[in-house]
């Protein structure tokens, strides 16, 4: 089963994030997908995803410098939605990215 991702809105794009993602990691973006798509279907998140951010509802699986924002209802069926991909640098870009993914999962719970 396959996460869905943010729907195109005002210019944003997570499958172009997330297509990113993969063209410079080939292997752990596929690796990251798989689990996501894993933890849709047993409904379970891991407590390093749910510790990584601030934000209640706001979940982030790591790679290296890349970091996969995430939400999930849960109910069933799981419903796991990608809502943003960065590649982080250092502790600002770290708030910066989760400040836009909180920003589109405000959105998203409307």
């Amino acid at each position: 089963m396959i996460p869905q991702f943010y729907p195109p809105d005002n210019g944003i794009d997570v499958v172009a994030e997330f297509r990113a993602f993969i063209d410079q990691t080939e292997r752990a973006g596929a690796e990251v997908l798989a689990e996501l798509g894993e933890m849709q279907l047993h409904g379970d998140i891991s407590e390093a995803d749910d510790t990584a951010t601030t934000v209640t509802d706001l979940f982030c699986r790591r790679r290296g410098v890349w970091h996969v924002f995430y939400t999930a209802a849960k109910r069933i069926p799981f419903n796991l939605i990608i809502l943003h991909v960065c590649k982080i640098a250092g502790p600002t870009d770290f708030a910066s990215c989760e400040a836009e993914a909180a920003r589109r999962l405000r959105r998203t719970v409307r």
